[in-house]
């Protein structure tokens, strides 16, 4: 395999009582330190300050200090992008930032629920290249339901480095980009960013509602030539709480 390189974006912000999403992104991590990146991997994880997200933070400092990823997985760079909140709370600002700066050969824009198996890695860089538009998998091993997701997230939250169990999941085929699975090549996210100069990365200013759940990832899709890619030992992790529905204290949101 033609040596390439590879860059990951993930965001991760959990709302005071709602750590789930950073339990999500300790599994995500724990995947490339468990296997292992054939190619130089940077994973770059945009999240807010301990003021805001403690959890998060905790949870990074946790695999940075106690497990000291580099010495397991050589490939492996993990780096932080520490946004305020009216950058974080909407994701295509800081995936914009990182398109724009991006020095490897292939771009993942991911979300934190997804776990990279063995060969996944691999995979991906037999079948992206620099030029590359827009690439997603058409298959990912979901939970069999969001009990057994969030069952599996809660029995590992003692360990820093847990593995996925496969008979847990299923196969579910996929028939769009969606947000988390959004894989571009280096040149074209260095040369347009992320819905660069539009309203999508302009800083919010209504940063007490918390995340915001925008349609970004269809903005982005528009243009731009798409290919579906075989991507296996991709894992999706389902749960049932939803960092959308909790404003930037924890409290619910009225629909």
């Amino acid at each position: 395999m033609k040596s390439k390189s590879l860059t990951i974006c993930s965001h991760c912000f959990c709302p005071p009582g709602l750590d789930l999403y950073a339990q999500h992104l300790k599994w995500q991590i724990a995947s490339l330190i468990l296997n292992p990146p054939p190619v130089r991997t940077t994973l770059v994880v945009c999240h807010g300050h301990r003021s805001d997200d403690a959890a998060t933070w905790d949870m990074l400092h946790d695999i940075w200090e106690t497990v000291r990823p580099t010495e397991l997985a050589p490939n492996l760079i993990l780096q932080s992008l520490v946004l305020t909140p009216s950058l974080l709370l909407r994701r295509a600002i800081g995936r914009n930032m990182i398109a724009k700066n991006c020095k490897d050969d292939i771009c993942w824009w991911i979300d934190a629920d997804y776990f990279l198996g063995p060969g996944c890695i691999q995979s991906l860089c037999e079948e992206v290249y620099p030029e590359d538009e827009l690439c997603y998998p058409t298959e990912v091993q979901q939970n069999h339901d969001h009990a057994t997701g969030d069952k599996m997230v809660e029995d590992a939250r003692g360990m820093l480095l847990p593995a996925i169990d496969p008979s847990l999941f299923s196969p579910r085929k996929r028939d769009l980009a969606i947000g988390g699975l959004q894989i571009v090549g280096g040149n074209l996210a260095r040369r347009i960013g992320y819905l660069d100069g539009t309203k999508w990365v302009e800083p919010i200013k209504d940063v007490e509602r918390g995340w915001h759940q925008t349609s970004e990832d269809k903005a982005f899709r528009k243009g731009l030539k798409v290919r579906a890619i075989d991507l296996p030992k991709l894992y999706w992790i389902r749960h049932v709480a939803k960092g959308a529905n909790v404003d930037l204290r924890g409290k619910p949101i009225e629909t």
